[in-house]
């Protein structure tokens, strides 16, 4: 970039990073969104679980008996006899939260018959759900307890009732909580790049026309093709950081996880986390074309649009239809293919997922790249008519 344009973008530059409210909607919210709401949503799930689980909350049985048998295996669960009727009407006062029954005798008496068992509660309640999987977790222990004892009178093993043990082993030793990070970094990547764009450029092309200063931008001795490349430069460079930092944001998260997260419960599986960095590079050298895809797009529809509020619409249509381009992520079996690499944003959104998963094939990523660029080049060509057509910088002619 030379001369013209090199000053041009500077100038663009200067007023974007000195319009604080262009910047945070442009730079902050597209990328400290959605990871801020992750973490969000993952502590706060972590800390509700575990408030949940050592909370008191008290459950009622039909006879003496399944107390003294049942509260050895529970904690923060006491439990009261009560009849049916009056422990359900408490499940629905919330006064109680599940109730036990049991048809026949609860002692273990008879060794060709089993107790049939009725746990209720409300699904509606999840102090109830709670309690049910607390009791439903002691009477499984009780069950087991008393399948070994018959094992015993019978002269059994325990391997009687147990013929063959699966046991599961991921050969890649991954971490599930990469596969969630893949799709969320899938999901986001490529509306972050849409969204950085439209919001910039509405400020930069129809707040630059409603403000009148497009037009004496374009009445100076430069070419108009000068001042698009560096409206372009600046839009783009800002979409592409949005990424990046989107990418470094998500990752980073999970990072710390590692280390803040109890290792109790949750860091065994982070402790596996790892990346591919060579493919996460691959990813990033595709951000560039897919950057200069959505700020052509967005130009162009900006440079149509008439008014700012216009343009804020079209150019939100946009990231929206980028959003649903990458709802794909989320689809069970959907994996970056052949017949998959054509489509466009949806090929970008499974090749993020794919890279930060490690599991990209670098045939259809090539075409992914390939594709990306090729559109790109088109809708460059496209913005550049449409925003050096008069009719959109200075309005259509009045009708005779």
């Amino acid at each position: 970039m030379r001369g013209a344009t090199w000053v041009l973008f500077k100038k663009e530059l200067r007023e974007f990073l000195r319009d604080k409210r262009a910047v945070f909607f442009t730079l902050v919210m597209p990328v400290l969104a959605m990871p801020l709401a992750f973490g969000g949503i993952l502590y706060g799930t972590w800390w509700a679980k575990q408030s949940l689980a050592h909370e008191v909350l008290p459950a009622s049985v039909a006879n003496r008996s399944m107390v003294d048998v049942l509260q050895g295996q529970l904690q923060h669960t006491p439990l009261e006899v009560k009849a049916r009727e009056e422990a359900l009407e408490h499940i629905t006062q919330k006064k109680l939260w599940a109730f036990v029954e049991a048809e026949g005798h609860f002692e273990e008496s008879d060794m060709q018959h089993s107790v049939k068992l009725r746990l209720y509660y409300s699904r509606q309640q999840e102090r109830s759900k709670e309690v049910k999987e607390r009791l439903h977790k002691a009477l499984e222990a009780l069950n087991q307890e008393r399948l070994e004892k018959r094992f015993e009178k019978m002269e059994l093993s325990k391997a009687f009732a147990k013929p063959m043990v699966i046991e599961e082993v991921d050969v890649t030793q991954q971490s599930p909580w990469l596969e969630m990070l893949a799709v969320l970094i899938g999901f986001c990547i490529v509306n972050t790049l849409f969204m950085s764009s439209a919001n910039l450029a509405t400020d930069l092309v129809t707040g630059e026309k409603e403000r009148g200063t497009l037009e004496t931008l374009l009445s100076a001795p430069l070419k108009p093709k000068q001042v698009l490349r560096a409206k372009q430069a600046i839009i783009s460079a800002s979409a592409l950081f949005s990424a990046f930092l989107n990418l470094a944001v998500f990752i980073g998260l999970f990072l710390v996880a590692t280390w803040v997260l109890p290792e109790k419960e949750w860091g065994l599986e982070l402790q596996h986390l790892h990346f591919q960095w060579g493919q996460l590079a691959f990813l990033c050298v595709c951000f560039v074309p897919a950057a200069f895809l959505a700020s052509s797009i967005c130009i162009a529809l900006a440079s149509v649009a008439r008014t700012l509020k216009a343009s804020q619409t079209t150019t939100s249509l946009a990231a929206l239809a980028s959003l649903m381009a990458s709802l794909v992520v989320v689809f069970p079996g959907m994996e970056l293919s052949w017949p998959l690499a054509w489509m466009p944003l949806v090929n970008l959104a499974l090749l993020a997922k794919a890279c930060v998963f490690g599991n990209v094939e670098y045939g259809p990523a090539a075409l992914t790249l390939a594709v990306t660029v090729l559109l790109a080049v088109v809708f460059q060509k496209t913005s550049t008519r449409i925003f050096l057509d008069e009719r959109n910088v200075f309005g259509a002619p009045p009708k005779a």
